[in-house]
């Protein structure tokens, strides 16, 4: 069977246990919060996943000078922002665990079809696991699908190599190395940067390849 685009979507991004669901702070039966505020929560999930000052704060938001809280979230509340994570069984009913997150940082619309650039995250428990593969796909098809996009392209610190193995494995392709053109926030340094790209082509068909394989129940 050949999987589609189209086929995610009309699951509503679900592939298993495992979704991408677009945040909606009204949504508190979906996205609950001790803390008051679920998006101060991502980010304290995101600055304490890894062992760097800042977790993967830096990473995640490449080029961006003030990665406090304040700043982060006003970000996170201008963008489109899509969470990654599983549900799990509780006493009650089933409650949707964060595991990551991701949104389009860009977008340029065409009389057909758009283009953006996109990012992405996945917290410390999220690392090496089967979900964080699912929701690889699945973070990628609700950008791309609801999107309407060609390609979507990305950006990193050329030392980012996690990203760069990772990102290869759902078909982006580096484009260019650009000296001096983002700033890492840690030293306010400009520094050299990977342009890469995916078209909508070639993700579709990896993962249409992925569902035939079974990996998860869909």
């Amino acid at each position: 069977m050949k999987y589609t685009l189209a086929h995610i979507a009309g699951l509503d991004y679900r592939w298993g246990d495992c979704a991408a669901i677009r945040f909606d702070k009204a949504r508190t039966d979906v996205f609950p919060s001790l803390s008051g505020s679920y998006l101060l929560d991502i980010y304290e999930l995101a600055r304490c996943s890894g062992r760097a000052r800042l977790g993967i704060l830096e990473p995640t938001f490449c080029g961006m000078r003030d990665l406090s809280l304040e700043s982060v979230v006003g970000y996170l509340n201008s963008v489109k922002l899509v969470i990654l994570g599983e549900w799990r069984p509780s006493a009650i009913a089933p409650r949707f665990h964060p595991l990551g997150f991701c949104f389009l940082a860009s977008l340029t619309e065409g009389k057909t079809a758009s283009a953006g650039f996109g990012a992405y995250a996945f917290f410390e428990e999220a690392w090496r696991t089967p979900q964080q593969t699912v929701l690889t796909f699945l973070g990628i098809s609700y950008l791309i699908y609801e999107g309407n996009l060609a390609s979507l392209h990305g950006i990193r610190y050329s030392d980012n190599k996690l990203t760069a193995r990772w990102m290869a494995k759902f078909g982006f392709r580096d484009l260019a190395t650009v000296p001096n053109s983002i700033l890492r926030s840690a030293t306010g340094e400009l520094t050299e940067s990977v342009v890469s790209t995916l078209s909508r082509e070639d993700f579709e068909e990896r993962l249409s390849a992925a569902l035939e394989l079974g990996e998860e129940e869909v």
